[in-house]
């Protein structure tokens, strides 16, 4: 026998909140257009390079996929309570839409961000060519249509591949076990005693339940009276809400973390550039998006030059001294690159090495 029961959501509003405002953060944004033309961000740079406008289509759609998930969830789940299976489908697809987004938003590398755009468009590419040949196997004319656009659409894909320096069939999936505790918001949570493989675990117990199985519902669940069966015995259960509260918790935090890094890759001010010194932007990207904004860091460029902190907002060193409110082209031409780390608060810092 299966029940619903009453459910005591903790510090699950709190956190669903949280992902709210940083979701109307987007929308915000999206709505006042693009930054000042004289600010260079990181998504200018990246879309002034092979493949760098799929790093935003991707995270962007995942994102929404996510958010549009928790909402659903969030109606029942704070009015009606829950029930034993319906519910873990729709955090699972809020937890797998937020691993994605930040999968391709996390490397502070661009071309790492855009072979990561791309791989995502690729794997997508992939499925839906199985997918249509389920409907067109049959029909030959459709099936040459299918085949058609496939390829040209293959074409688009592997340029855009070998403009990145890599093969084609060298952009696989990531695997979820391995590449979420590789992410720079869950290798940090060590910095605060958590646990990261307590993620990998909220994707297993969430993979099983959203495929039916018994163990996964046992796991997350309390039981109750039980009565004789054969080969076994009924028993009632309800959700847990400590289990309820970790695993949907684990997802809303890594939707949380993606929905918080778009906007500042959108819009915070990676470097700001004098409109006297580059009347193009644009090109000024393109010119300096690999010598200048994706410099390893480590290489000699960046260590040998004095570190100077940037107000991401307004260019301006805490100093304010006017010297340092922008970057000239010659500055750019001698290496400086944008340095981003993540803050112990979750904030994003950058720093200027020029």
């Amino acid at each position: 026998m299966w029940m619903a029961g009453e459910l005591n959501l903790g510090q699950l509003p709190e956190l669903w909140n949280r992902v709210d405002r940083a979701h109307q953060r987007i929308g915000q944004l999206a709505a006042g257009g693009r930054p000042s033309s004289y600010v260079l961000t990181t998504r200018l740079v990246d879309e002034a390079q092979p493949a760098g406008h799929r790093v935003y289509i991707e995270s962007g759609r995942y994102i929404e996929v996510g958010y549009d998930n928790l909402r659903a969830l969030r109606l029942p789940t704070e009015h009606h309570g829950v029930t034993l299976w319906a519910p873990w489908s729709l955090i699972r697809s809020v937890f797998e839409a937020g691993f994605w987004a930040q999968w391709v938003l996390d490397p502070d590398n661009g071309p790492e961000r855009r072979r990561r755009g791309l791989t995502t468009e690729v794997v997508g590419w992939r499925e839906q060519d199985k997918l249509l040949q389920e409907f067109t196997r049959h029909d030959p004319s459709s099936d040459e249509r299918r085949r058609t656009g496939h390829a040209e659409a293959g074409r688009v894909y592997r340029g855009e591949a070998e403009a990145l320096g890599v093969t084609l069939d060298k952009l696989q999936k990531p695997i979820v076990t391995k590449d979420l505790l590789k992410l720079t918001p869950v290798r940090l949570l060590e910095n605060s005693g958590a646990s990261p493989d307590a993620l990998v675990g909220t994707w297993r117990a969430l993979s099983g339940l959203q495929h039916g199985l018994g163990y996964a519902s046992l796991f997350t669940s309390d039981q109750g009276d039980a009565s004789p069966a054969p080969g076994g015995q009924n028993v009632i259960l309800t959700v847990n809400d400590e289990r309820f509260q970790a695993l949907a918790a684990g997802a809303a935090w890594l939707t949380a973390r993606s929905n918080e890094h778009l906007p500042a890759a959108v819009h915070s001010a990676s470097l700001t550039v004098p409109q006297r010194s580059y009347r193009d932007p644009r090109a000024l990207a393109v010119t300096y998006g690999r010598s200048a904004l994706e410099h390893p860091l480590g290489s000699r460029h960046a260590t040998r030059h004095q570190r100077h902190p940037v107000d991401l907002d307004t260019g301006r060193h805490p100093s304010e001294d006017p010297t340092l409110t922008a970057l000239t082209t010659a500055q750019l031409r001698r290496g400086g690159v944008l340095r981003r780390r993540e803050a112990a608060d979750g904030a994003l810092a950058a720093e200027v090495l020029g």
